[in-house]
């Protein structure tokens, strides 16, 4: 399967394109049979309608799986510590 690169923000119209001529169609039953299943995050083009039913139509099996994009979690955590010492510290007059 060859890197596909996204330029700009990707949209499941979009997502749906890119997987259609990938080899994920013709590659991974030749190489696994029938006992594979594709996975993918929470991001909202994966859950969109034109992707799921993408791959409903073309029965590949989806994992269930958490958020793997780790980065955004631990940036989601250190924004909300962030303002957690902000809301704390009291106002000095002085800009953070």
């Amino acid at each position: 399967m060859e890197l596909q690169v996204v330029q700009g923000h990707q949209t499941a119209a979009g997502y749906v394109n890119m997987l259609q001529p990938a080899s994920l169609l013709t590659e991974a039953p030749c190489l696994c049979r029938n006992d594979w299943a594709f996975q993918q995050d929470n991001a909202a083009v994966h859950n969109n309608h034109l992707t799921k039913d993408f791959f409903q139509e073309n029965h590949i099996a989806l994992l269930c799986s958490p958020d793997l994009n780790h980065t955004e979690n631990i940036w989601g955590w250190m924004a909300n510590e962030n303002l957690q010492k902000r809301m704390s510290v009291p106002d000095c007059g002085c800009p953070l």
